[in-house]
């Protein structure tokens, strides 16, 4: 049963907040994955009253997104500090982090035009939920992680020792709080006898009855 229509300016208040919880810094691209009545115009002028009001920060905060960029002021010092920590790494590590999809510094989820794609070619897009993961470098997505491991994505432009790399980083992480993953589907398909079998064998995965399996 749908509830009492809200107000135009309560609607986009409630909007604008909701967007920044969601994407850490939004633009108007961020409607794009947005169903329902969902209008830019409201949503940046409730923008800029939490700017005047001192909760929302305006800028140009992260290189490449289009347009005016709005974020909450604790997002805007964590891209800081991200970007300080990978210059004084010096790229030793050839800057890999991993990033929850709900992590408000994750930019990516919705399809963007003429942003990354897959190994096949389709788009990036993902559901901003617990159970995905992406491993970025230099910003950059590398590899993509869904259903709690279950199925793996590279990303054009990122060769197999940054995808071997990156599942070094995420096993790293898997290993504070889980004893074992495994991977089915690799790009969008069976893992098994695949390109992505000897990659993720080279990473310490054995193989199981349908797919590669890891255990710490």
């Amino acid at each position: 049963v749908l509830g009492k229509q809200l107000p135009p300016g309560e609607q986009a208040a409630i909007q604008a907040r909701q967007l920044l919880a969601r994407h850490g810094v939004v633009t108007r691209e961020s409607l794009a994955g947005e169903f329902g009545a969902w209008e830019w115009h409201p949503i940046y002028q409730e923008l800029q009253r939490l700017e005047l009001r001192g909760e929302v920060r305006r800028g140009l905060f992260v290189q490449g997104l289009p347009g005016l960029q709005f974020a909450l002021p604790e997002v805007v010092e964590r891209l800081r500090d991200a970007a300080a920590a990978s210059t004084e790494s010096a790229y030793a590590d050839d800057a890999l982090v991993l990033l929850s999809a709900c992590d408000p510094a994750n930019l990516y989820g919705p399809a963007l035009e003429d942003g990354p794609r897959t190994a096949n070619g389709e788009p990036l897009t993902f559901a901003r939920i617990p159970s995905t993961w992406l491993v970025q470098q230099r910003g950059f997505p590398v590899l993509l992680i869904e259903d709690t491991g279950s199925s793996l994505q590279t990303i054009q432009g990122a060769d197999e020792g940054a995808a071997s790399a990156a599942l070094t980083v995420w096993l790293a992480h898997l290993a504070r709080f889980a004893s074992r993953v495994s991977v089915k589907r690799w790009n969008g398909e069976s893992v098994l006898n695949g390109p992505g079998q000897a990659v993720l064998e080279a990473a310490g995965f054995y193989r199981d009855y349908d797919g590669m399996s890891w255990a710490r």
